[in-house]
């Protein structure tokens, strides 16, 4: 299978330039949205290229190095992989559902709400986002009618329940599950999904604001992203590859979780083949899949350890961010050792089945 299998692939979003807030990537003041093809990029190993293209590293091997940066050079490095790629989106990576909080309202007769003075019958909505395998779903749901809205602690023109009440946290929660662990998550709204958001000042909280449709410009607009999240998720990644050589696609399959394909009609009603992916961390896992089922070997860079793919070029490339190696993996787990510390050549860890005349490692790096 080929990029070229699918008749319509998942684009991505990035600012022309990101800051750091209080330990945050976030979009810069004037900064400009672009939607963009990251595939546009990434030739598959083995693929023909111009030799002159210095580029020949994957995108994902951007974000492999962030694993082995250490200090102040892995803020940098993280800033320059988000200033060239965009964010990882880790939210949407890790939702499944999200309820949001309930709001008093009027349902109209075309099922929009409607403004509605002081007294007058109010009803309970509550927007519930779904991932599906064809992107996101953000329902409407309506609750039983009431009578006329009722003084109190715990109503407002605005909110149902108080925020952190037992009715509030029963009824607005975040299901999702984390990149590594393909076990579903339980959390409440307010610490699952608040923190990732930079908020207009106004009378909402956190708890009660109306948040943006995923992957619109309004939602990208307020989206930031933990820097030591995006590490952990580089950490997470590089060993999900590692694993690989020995035989263990687990840890790369439950990043790859969070992908979906589905059949859709175009405007013509041909069926077309879609590769649906919520998240930049999802579109570089896939991006890893291609190389590592293409590979003849799996080897480590001699000088960094990072995991590598057979037809692609190595760490220590011309466009490679400088970083040292170790005798351990970014997790901290034993790396094997390499044969040519001298070069900047890898050594091949695990032959994979390709027949008898698989090409060794020094043929294609």
């Amino acid at each position: 299978m080929t990029l070229l299998s699918w008749d319509s692939i998942s684009p991505w979003w990035k600012f022309s330039s990101y800051m750091r807030v209080d330990g945050y990537l976030v979009a810069a003041a004037g900064a400009t949205l672009l939607e963009y093809e990251p595939w546009a990029a990434f030739k598959p190993a083995g693929t023909r290229v111009d030799t002159r293209d210095a580029r020949r590293r994957a995108p994902y091997q951007d974000f492999q190095a962030i694993a082995t940066a250490s200090g102040a050079t892995r803020i940098g490095t993280i800033e320059r992989f988000c200033g060239e790629w965009g964010l990882l989106g880790l939210l949407l990576h890790r939702v499944i559902e999200v309820r949001f909080p309930l709001i008093w309202d009027r349902q109209g007769d075309d099922d929009r709400p409607m403004s509605l003075p002081d007294g007058g019958p109010m009803r309970m909505r509550q927007f519930r986002l779904h991932r599906t395998n064809e992107g996101w779903l953000l329902p409407r749901i309506w609750r039983d009618s009431f009578g006329p809205r009722v003084g109190g602690p715990y109503y407002s023109p605005a909110t149902l329940y108080e925020p952190g009440s037992v009715e509030w946290n029963a009824s607005t929660t975040v299901v999702m599950r984390s990149i590594t662990d393909p076990a579903l998550e339980i959390m409440p709204f307010g610490r699952a999904w608040t923190q990732y958001f930079r908020l207009p000042k106004g009378p909402r909280s956190p708890q009660t604001y109306d948040y943006p449709e995923p992957t619109t410009p309004e939602f990208w607009a307020t989206y930031q992203e933990p820097i030591d999240e995006v590490y952990r998720a580089a950490v997470a990644f590089n060993d999900a590859l590692t694993s690989l050589a020995n035989a263990d696609s687990g840890p790369l399959n439950s990043i790859l979780e969070a992908v979906s394909v589905a059949i859709y009609p175009d405007d013509e009603g041909k069926n077309q083949r879609i590769l649906w992916v919520p998240s930049l961390l999802g579109i570089m896992a896939v991006m890893a899949l291609f190389d590592f089922t293409n590979a003849t070997a799996i080897g480590f860079c001699a000088k960094c350890g990072l995991p590598f793919a057979s037809g692609r070029r190595n760490f220590a490339g011309p466009s490679v961010v400088s970083h040292r190696g170790s005798g351990n993996s970014a997790s901290g787990k034993p790396r094997p050792q390499t044969t040519n510390s001298d070069r900047s050549v890898l050594s091949p860890t695990r032959r994979l089945a390709r027949g008898p005349d698989a090409a060794t490692l020094s043929d294609v790096s």
